[in-house]
């Protein structure tokens, strides 16, 4: 029965990290897809910027803190929703049914159980591939001509 559990355990482990992988990678496409619509809205700002005499690095700097301000709230909130849940499901827990199974001590709900370890980790993580996803539209908007922003270019 031991082995058993252990094998369950291993294959869980494995699924999680899955799981978390998906969903990073949804997390990095979201934030891309907003910071680049954030750089053609704004592509006059940013070519007024550029014509007053800011630097690249500085409309680069520019969009990574929006980039920061954006996962420090989605990293905070994703905290106070996700801690909301798991109080919730670690005491109701999540009904599976009856399977009729016999011999094996399985209960009809399962119970969620917080680790302190997953959730500092995943917090960094999400943080740092955030991070890491803003900078491909932070460099498009350093790089852009100040005339051809001022023109419009995403008109």
């Amino acid at each position: 029965m031991n082995v058993l559990i252990v094998s369950f355990e291993d294959y869980a482990g494995a699924f999680m990290i899955v799981f978390y992988l998906i969903v990073l990678g949804i997390t990095a496409t979201v934030v891309t897809n907003t910071l680049v619509m954030a750089v053609f809205e704004r592509t006059r700002e940013i070519g007024v910027l550029a014509a007053i005499g800011m630097k690249g690095g500085g409309i680069m700097a520019q969009f990574l803190m929006e980039a920061a301000l954006l996962a420090t709230g989605g990293v905070i909130g994703g905290l106070i929703i996700g801690g909301a849940m798991v109080a919730y499901f670690t005491v109701y827990g999540i009904y599976i049914g009856d399977y009729g199974i016999t011999g094996v001590l399985f209960e009809d709900r399962i119970f969620a159980h917080l680790t302190l370890g997953n959730t500092i980790n995943l917090t960094i993580v999400t943080y740092i591939i955030t991070l890491i996803a803003s900078l491909y539209p932070a460099m498009l908007a350093a790089r852009m001509e100040p005339i051809e922003a001022l023109h419009g270019v995403g008109d």
